[in-house]
């Protein structure tokens, strides 16, 4: 069963594969829109600057020659700044806007609110193309909370560092790193660090998209939303927008910094929302209401008494716009912004390098006639067989972490993991643990002397080391030795940062433990006779000054190696970053239900049966069809078959877990079907 952080991890992965572009669309948008109030001004210079004057023309008369310039539409408010410079500019209800110099009373432009760099930009980022404001709303609001709750809340859970000496590796960049490492740490390191801006900056978009939560923010609060007072429905006052505008002016005390005067309509009162120079924010609006017929002052409510839902609502406003915290506030909230579609690039670029590798089963190789060499017993109980070409030809390269699969004269094959560092070419040396209680396998390998002949097929890798690794930390246990062992020389070989650290019962059963010690000095840590108990604490010691970009590699028993990982992912590794080497079925997997299916084979169209107590692999040699195989376990991939349609129970230690996830190919040696049918490429 997978942990709760796995599953969360993959829906962040999910989500951000599927939501993403609807959070990049929204970021890049309301980055562009973050720099609107220093730039717009700029840009549009020709209609938002006025003569500077010492007595303004009545703002009725400023909105009878907008309403003039413009008479399809009536007018819907009057925006007025402090600034004396600055336009005076109306509203219509459709949209459109005026700017009027408040001197002379000119029309200095015209143009639609949504029009313009950025008008475009705020109707993109408000999806004022939808066919209506609710589905515009709704479409901004799902992608707000998939940002602060599925991505940025996610995404933090995932990388918290369960270990304070984790936390510095976790937030630095290693500019050493490459490939799909590097994507990961970017990825990492800029989203732990943007991720709480960005939580708020979208959870504040929530409130305002959907109005029932900014309700929420009232009954939270314990308030009420501010009433407007009722007036009769009389026509508008040849000054009663001046009026009124006198009459804020004057409870307020000072020139407020920018007010809006909404004209209202049919029975509503003139709305004035002003901000005062001392306002915390510039969405810290002190109300008035105005009678629309005479501009007298109904009803007066300066900041500090507007009921706290709305201070908490206009808060939210005015983060959400980059307008909390002067010019720190806003660099911080373009600056996370400007993150989203930095993550968005790193997030699917470690994705793909995750997935690009060809999802078809590989060819397998032609087999090496070889003969061996050596045998040398290396522990109680484990030989060292070195086996060379028996035409006397350098052998094949191989990945450090590879194994081969030798098949005796008896018909026996088995994988076994080479110890060669890169050099050793002239000879494959395998060490052979003698397992009592097996299948007798290893009792072939230990009975073989030099001068035998054996056919092993070319080296293959599905634990190989991760060239972007910063630092490689390889912690074995008993023969488990093998794989690691490989790696640690070509590590050294290649001059790059490890620690092997080697756990035993006790010395005599330590393979190349002698070698260990001499090739590898200080980079080398050996524990014999470390107890279960103390073996996290142990490894979790050689994790504390692990520097990011660092990969944990193990290899040993299953309860081992699981210990190992918690404390890997204990110490803020993630898991592309764990790497484990099964020498035997892991229990877990090959545990659960057994229920008969129908297997199909698509080549020839026979219908093969699997009853409970069968594999694929039993059912196909009853019928006469040869598939090969080896360990018969789930963990060499000897057997691994194309899969042509039908969902996979997957119970071997050998597919990664993407690999799983496509459920394109299996090990037919320990997997079944799922349903009752499973289609194969056979």
């Amino acid at each position: 069963m997978r942990n709760t952080k796995s599953v969360l991890i993959s829906s962040h992965r999910w989500l951000g594969l599927t939501f993403g572009l609807l959070g990049i669309w929204l970021a890049v948008t309301g980055a562009w829109l973050v720099l609107r109030p220093q730039l717009d001004p700029v840009m549009v210079s020709h209609t938002t600057l006025a003569q500077v004057c010492t007595t303004p023309l009545p703002l009725d008369r400023i909105a009878a020659a907008a309403q003039a310039a413009y008479p399809q539409v009536p007018a819907e408010s009057v925006w007025v700044k402090s600034d004396p410079r600055a336009a005076t500019m109306v509203r219509f209800k459709d949209m459109n806007q005026a700017y009027v110099d408040g001197c002379t009373g000119k029309v200095l432009g015209q143009h639609h609110r949504y029009s313009g760099l950025f008008g475009f930009v705020e109707y993109l980022h408000r999806f004022r193309f939808a066919p209506t404001t609710y589905v515009a709303e709704w479409i901004g609001g799902i992608g707000a909370i998939v940002m602060a709750f599925g991505l940025a809340t996610i995404g933090l859970y995932a990388w918290w560092p369960r270990r304070r000496a984790a936390v510095r590796a976790s937030v630095t960049l290693n500019p050493a790193l490459t490939g799909r490492a590097r994507a990961r740490n970017q990825h990492s390191v800029v989203g732990a660090v943007a991720a709480l801006v960005i939580f708020v900056v979208a959870g504040t978009g929530v409130v305002q998209a959907f109005k029932p939560v900014e309700h929420l923010l009232y009954v939270l609060s314990g308030t009420a939303p501010l009433k407007k007072p009722e007036v009769v429905d009389t026509p508008r006052g040849a000054s009663a927008i001046e009026t009124a505008w006198r009459g804020t002016v004057a409870r307020m005390g000072a020139m407020p910094t920018s007010a809006t005067i909404r004209l209202g309509g049919k029975g509503k009162p003139f709305e004035i929302y002003a901000n005062a120079a001392d306002a915390p924010h510039a969405e810290a609006r002190t109300y008035a209401y105005a009678d629309p017929a005479t501009g007298a002052i109904l009803r007066f409510v300066p900041y500090a008494a507007t009921p706290m839902g709305e201070r908490i609502y206009m808060w939210m406003l005015a983060f959400h716009m980059g307008m909390v915290g002067g010019p720190l506030g806003e660099a911080l909230t373009l600056l996370a912004m400007l993150a989203i579609p930095f993550l968005g690039y790193t997030g699917l670029r470690s994705w793909w390098l995750r997935n690009r590798k060809d999802r078809s089963v590989p060819a397998r190789d032609d087999s090496l006639s070889m003969r061996v060499v050596a045998v040398a017993d290396r522990a109680t109980g484990v030989r060292g067989i070195r086996l060379a070409a028996t035409d006397g030809r350098p052998l094949p390269a191989f990945v450090a972490g590879g194994h081969i699969e030798v098949s005796t004269a008896d018909g026996t094959r088995r994988a076994y993991s080479l110890v060669n560092g890169p050099t050793d070419r002239d000879a494959y040396e395998i060490g052979v643990r003698l397992v009592e209680e097996g299948r007798g396998g290893s009792l072939q390998m230990h009975r073989l002397a030099a001068g035998d002949h054996v056919t092993v097929a070319r080296p293959r890798c599905h634990f190989a080391l991760d060239a972007g690794a910063s630092f490689s930390l390889l912690v074995a246990a008993g023969v488990g030795i093998t794989p690691l062992l490989s790696m640690a020389r070509h590590l050294a070989a290649e001059g790059k940062p490890f620690r092997l650290v080697y756990f035993g019962r006790d010395a005599a059963g330590m393979a190349y433990v002698e070698e260990v010690q001499k090739e590898f000095g200080a980079r080398a840590v050996i524990h014999v006779g470390a107890t279960r108990i103390a073996i996290p604490a142990l490894v979790a010691e050689q994790l504390d000054d692990a520097p990011a970009g660092t990969h944990l590699y193990t290899c040993g028993p299953a309860g081992f190696m699981d210990m190992v990982l918690d404390e890997g992912r204990a110490a803020g590794l993630t898991e592309p970053a764990l790497h484990r080497e099964y020498f035997a079925a892991d229990p877990a997997t090959l545990g659960g239900p057994r229920a008969a299916f129908q297997l199909t084979l698509a080549r020839s169209n026979r219908i093969v049966p699997v009853d409970e107590g069968t594999t694929i692999l039993d059912a196909l040699g009853a019928q006469g069809i040869a598939v090969p195989s080896s360990c018969e376990q789930g963990i060499c991939g000897n057997c691994l078959t194309r899969v042509v349609s039908g969902e996979v129970d997957h119970r071997d230690s050998y597919l990664s877990t993407a690999e799983k996830a496509r459920g394109d190919c299996m090990l037919i040696c320990v997997s079944r079907a799922k349903g009752t049918n499973l289609v194969l490429d056979v």
